[in-house]
């Protein structure tokens, strides 16, 4: 890997206005950006978000996540300015969504983009598939952030709790719901509205999409997801579990996607 840099103000305005002093630092490899993430107190969840992209980014809009050799973790220590608390374990990068272009997504339709985030979110439980979440590049948005997912909430491995029709916030997933809106939207206008409302332009265009992205989502697994766990950093009984937790949701994805589309299509 190359040396970080700092981006520059008129970069951080062009690929990232909705941070725009909100105080993320952003870095450069020469050729893409990435946000720093820090997340101390928190156990696996490096590994976690980088399941969530190795399992993802085949299927659906999912950012880049890169994990830290020893010397890139000195250097964007130092370029963000973290103590000692900063560690391998809990400071990694997330590729900045708005300097995707189009064709870099395998989703490159709003609909397809929505669908496949919603049936990957249900299967791996992520929960939080909120505006905050997600940023949109020319109206075709791209998510991040898996700290919740992969049993970093337990409790939420059960459906019925993950799809609790009364949800705490506008972060869970009883509250997701897909919103038509004929012109497109920022994702600063996504952020300021109803955070749970993912927007499209033809919602009976999603309908008949889920079935399609469910069976690309087994298709992009038929190497297995043994790998994806190992190379996100899974050893011994976390792994095991995690291969069991995958299977098991799976097996139950039909009725979970039923149960899916019960919450989504909802005034």
């Amino acid at each position: 890997m190359g040396r970080y840099s700092l981006v520059t103000d008129e970069d951080r305005a062009k690929y990232a206005p909705e941070l725009v002093g909100q105080g993320h630092v952003i870095v450069t490899d020469g050729e893409k950006f990435w946000v720093v993430k820090h997340k101390p107190g928190l156990v696996d969840i490096e590994k976690r978000e980088s399941l969530g992209y190795l399992l993802g980014h085949k299927f659906s809009n999912v950012a880049e996540v890169r994990l830290l050799d020893q010397e890139e973790h000195r250097q964007v220590r130092t370029l963000a300015g973290k103590g000692e608390d900063s560690l391998l374990s809990n400071t990694f990068l997330v590729r900045l969504g708005g300097s995707y272009s189009v064709a870099e997504l395998p989703c490159q339709t709003v609909e397809k983009a929505v669908v496949t985030e919603l049936v990957y979110s249900t299967w791996i439980r992520r929960r939080d598939a909120h505006a905050d979440n997600r940023v949109y590049v020319n109206e075709t948005p791209v998510f991040f952030d898996h700290h919740v997912a992969f049993l970093g909430e337990p409790e939420q491995a059960n459906i019925i709790t993950f799809f609790n029709p009364q949800p705490a916030s506008y972060g869970h997933a009883g509250a997701w719901r897909i919103i038509e809106r004929q012109d497109g939207i920022t994702t600063l206008e996504a952020r300021t509205g109803n955070k749970a409302h993912h927007y499209v332009r033809d919602q009976n265009s999603c309908r008949r999409q889920i079935e399609d992205a469910k069976i690309d989502l087994i298709s992009s697994l038929e190497d297995g997801w043994e790998y994806a766990i190992n190379k996100a950093g899974f050893v011994d009984s976390k792994r095991d579990e995690m291969a069991a937790f995958l299977k098991r949701n799976l097996e139950t994805l039909n009725d979970d996607i039923k149960m899916m589309q019960q919450i989504i299509f909802q005034p």
